[in-house]
């Protein structure tokens, strides 16, 4: 049989692990190996103190020095694991460096003669605080702003050194020393992070989270980077648990626990107890915020608010309410009852209530005094100066008491301040431009059912004042581009967020301008005199009402005079057909151009034309007519057309022609010359 050292159930004997607080099982009836035992030859191990879900703590005494320490050795599986020893010297000589009267001084820290892992620490005879709230209950709102404030500046300390405990609860906290003088001690600093990160080396389950979830920050319940933030919402839940006696959130399983750590919010402290100062129940439920950048900047903002707090409870007293809890007259001792013998009476006793003011009745020559100033109840009843008037003094000083105490109770009742129970926020606007101020409202629904505005005493925060700033009167800046939420307190009372958002006004775009129009649309050729089966491309030009000119290649609508002589297509496309002028024109977004003048000569025809024309004539009435000499223009021209159009061996064809007719004619022979190299550049290019 096995048992949980922390919890103190009973496991079968194959279990290793707590499934409630994750402690390492014990089993029952084993003789502790440690016990008169002289460790490391430096400690000599008297009696065990306590043991956890790491280790076991024992009273031992220094050797060289003969002082008392507290010995924690930890379980002996970390001993197997090289990297978590490495870990454990780092955190230990970390943990070491810390100086402050409200940490526990850390002497020694290493290995067993068996390998276990320890530490020696300063002894405190002292009490934990978790015993001491389940002792004494709720503790006493000035007693816990005391002890409080040291946890803060403990915590302060050690997060300015760089170490965050990551487990602060009540049973890390040693109370040392009566009440009044009492003393705070933190203690176990680096062993929380030894948990995290040596979980490998223990008997955990799968899914099992390191740590105590009804102390956990939602960031640490869901896995995400701790800060020093963390060790603020733990302290939170200690002081909520000090005063209420619970802590906030409770569930069947540690599972339960951190999902209402990450979800739930807790009741307000002032609904348990009402006597609590509203101040303290501000600054406990803001270190609970949800987010880590809502709490306190660091633990010494909580310091400072709790030293401010007990600077007032000094001087003010924290206890309200009109309750007398003994009675206000308490006759001399040797007085006995009933007697009617005239006898003083002593001093009524004193009675802590509150507010303050003071009353008196006189009726001379005899006067009956009551003064209730700040916490104090006095009542003074003279003595009677015969036995004879004694009686009827005593009947009117009774009724004069019974009337100042319903008139008490009545100033009391009638000067009380109604209870906000809901807190609102309104806005004229939600969206802000950079730099833009507004002003928010504040109203509250209080207990008497009465609504009101709350224009003084507000707490007023900005989730993220990069963005919004706001100050204590509820004005508000816009900042930067981005979304930002505001809340109110007041009372103990935190209102709904509500959302700003702030977006930079920019400039309307340009206007577009209207898109230009087509004005005037002309047409060119690669060439206008084509012979027949001849092509030839036609090229649209179009010029805008913004000065533009453009080539159009698409959608333009052709027109030819005369399809006989040549045809064009919707590409601009020109097909000679037969001899003859043509007019082509373009149309384009309803603009037509003016006419192009196409050509087509059929050259042969004309050559053949000029050959009759030449021929010699025959003699007329037996006369001799001499033939004309044959004219070569025809041929020249037509060959300048063949080399135009890049067709050598036609062009070569009719100079050959022309040289046989006039083999002087120097131009046929220099046109020869050009067509002849025109033609062999041609084929050495393989075209």
């Amino acid at each position: 049989m096995k048992y949980c050292p922390l919890c103190a159930k009973n496991y079968e004997d194959d279990v290793a692990v707590c499934d409630t607080d994750g402690a390492t099982l014990k089993i029952s009836g084993k003789v502790d190996p440690y016990l008169g035992k002289l460790i490391r030859g430096r400690y000599q191990v008297h009696k065990k103190l306590g043991e956890g879900g790491m280790g076991t703590v024992y009273l031992a005494e220094q050797m060289s020095v003969g002082r008392k320490v507290a010995l924690k050795l930890l379980q002996g599986s970390y001993a197997a694991d090289e990297e978590f020893i490495g870990r454990f010297r780092r955190e230990a000589r970390l943990a070491a460096s810390l100086s402050h009267p409200n940490i526990v001084t850390l002497y020694d820290f290493d290995q067993a003669d068996d390998g276990s892992l320890f530490i020696a620490m300063e002894y405190l005879p002292g009490h934990k605080l978790s015993d001491v709230i389940r002792e004494d209950g709720p503790l006493e709102i000035r007693r816990t702003s005391r002890l409080a404030l040291q946890i803060a500046e403990g915590l302060g300390a050690a997060h300015r050194a760089g170490v965050i405990h990551r487990d602060i609860k009540p049973d890390n906290i040693m109370v040392v020393g009566e009440n009044g003088s009492e003393e705070i001690k933190l203690m176990d600093f680096g062993i929380a992070r030894l948990r995290d990160t040596g979980s490998s080396t223990q008997l955990t389950r799968s899914g099992l989270i390191m740590g105590t979830p009804a102390y956990m920050a939602p960031e640490q319940a869901e896995g995400t980077e701790v800060s020093e933030k963390t060790d603020i919402y733990a302290l939170g839940i200690v002081l909520y648990e000090m005063l209420s006696g619970t802590v906030p959130f409770k569930a069947s399983t540690p599972a339960a626990v951190l999902v209402k750590q990450i979800q739930e919010s807790p009741i307000p402290l002032r609904k348990l107890r009402r006597d609590l100062p509203a101040a303290l129940e501000r600054t406990i439920m803001q270190a609970l915020e949800k987010q880590p950048a809502r709490r306190q900047k660091n633990a010494d903002e909580v310091a400072d608010q709790l030293s401010k707090l007990e600077e007032k409870l000094r001087t003010d007293g924290v206890t309200k309410g009109w309750a007398p809890t003994r009675s206000w007259f308490k006759k001399t001792p040797e007085e006995p009852v009933g007697k009617t013998a005239s006898k003083s009476w002593e001093r009524a006793e004193t009675v802590t209530n509150e507010p303050a003011f003071a009353t008196q009745i006189v009726a001379e020559p005899y006067a009956i005094t009551q003064v209730l100033s700040g916490d104090t109840v006095t009542v003074f009843v003279p003595k009677p100066p015969w036995p004879a008037v004694k009686w009827v003094m005593a009947s009117l000083g009774a009724f004069a008491v019974a009337g100042l105490i319903g008139l008490g109770a009545y100033l009391y009742l009638s000067t009380s301040t109604p209870e906000i129970e809901t807190l609102a926020i309104t806005s004229g606007k939600t969206n802000l431009a950079p730099r833009e101020r507004i002003t928010l409202n504040a109203s509250g629904t209080y207990s008497d059912g009465a609504k009101k505005v709350i224009s003084s005493g507000l707490e007023w925060r900005s989730s993220n004042d990069s963005v919004v700033r706001v100050n204590l009167q509820g004005e508000v800046e816009a900042q930067n581009e981005g979304v930002a939420e505001i809340t109110a307190q007041s009372g103990g009372r935190i209102s709904s967020p509500i959302t700003l958002v702030v977006k930079a006004v920019r400039p309307p775009p340009p206007a577009v301008p209207a898109a230009p129009t087509l004005t005037s649309l002309t047409v060119s050729a690669s060439k206008r005199e084509l012979k027949p089966n001849d092509r030839t491309l036609l090229q649209a030009n179009g010029r805008y009402s913004d000065g533009r000119e453009k080539v159009l290649n698409q959608g333009i609508v052709w027109t030819i005079s005369d399809e006989r002589i040549a045809a064009v297509d919707s590409k601009g496309r020109v097909t000679a057909r037969n001899s003859g002028d043509v007019q082509v024109t373009a149309s384009y977004e309803g603009v037509t151009s003016p006419a192009i003048a196409l050509v087509v000569k059929d050259i042969v025809k004309e050559t053949k034309q000029i050959a009759r024309v030449s021929e010699p004539t025959k003699p007329v009435g037996g006369a001799t007519v001499v033939k004309a000499k044959p004219d070569i223009e025809s041929n020249l021209k037509l060959a300048r057309l063949y080399y135009d159009d890049g067709k050598y061996s036609e062009a070569i064809a009719e100079l050959n022609r022309a040289t046989t007719i006039d083999p002087d004619n120097k131009e046929a022979r220099s046109l020869r010359i050009r067509v002849q190299k025109a033609w062999d550049a041609e084929k050495r290019l393989g075209k």
